[in-house]
């Protein structure tokens, strides 16, 4: 299957700009407050998460 690549008008990049900018303005009203913790617990930080050699199994031993 070939991939078609058709040019990105001048209108069609304003239009997708307005929706997004629209879309940013209605996230930025909207007053959430902080978010409730009934169903979960706060993540944990472990010294190994910030290990710079990589990910490595069981590293880490949850308490």
């Amino acid at each position: 299957m070939a991939l078609i690549v058709q040019p990105i008008t001048t209108e069609d990049e304003a239009r997708y700009f307005q929706v997004m900018n629209d879309y940013n303005d209605l996230m930025c009203s909207l007053d959430v407050g902080p978010v409730p913790m009934c169903h979960f617990t706060p993540m944990e930080f472990h010294e190994c998460d910030s290990d710079p050699s990589g990910p490595r199994l069981n590293r880490c031993r949850a308490d």
